[in-house]
């Protein structure tokens, strides 16, 4: 089992890094723009621990969740071509976009 997870994770990053170094223009900025809103998701959650201020946490976290969620559709989307994969990935990115926008009257 955690061969298979070693495994796993290696063709995650190796997909992930083939779509910023070899992809077209379209993928490397549409893949290094979902890198760079999952780090602004861990710095949101961050800060929101250091005010210690709950509502902005929970929102943190679902955020977080959403946008891991659309990460690993979009490599999925990337390994295997399927169509849902696309769905699932925006529909993460929506449900984030949504969260965080609750979470700035927060």
């Amino acid at each position: 089992m955690e061969e298979r997870l070693t495994l796993s994770i290696s063709l995650i990053i190796a997909a992930l890094a083939w779509s910023i170094t070899s992809g077209k223009l379209f993928l490397i900025l549409h893949s290094t723009l979902g890198i760079l809103l999952l780090g602004l998701s861990v710095f949101y959650l961050g800060v929101a621990h250091r005010a210690n201020a709950v509502g902005a946490i929970l929102i943190g976290w679902l955020g977080l969740l959403a946008i891991l969620f659309a990460a690993v559709n979009g490599v999925l989307f990337l390994l295997a071509q399927q169509a849902i994969n696309s769905v699932w990935m925006a529909a993460g990115f929506g449900v984030a976009i949504m969260l965080y926008a609750i979470g700035s009257f927060v």
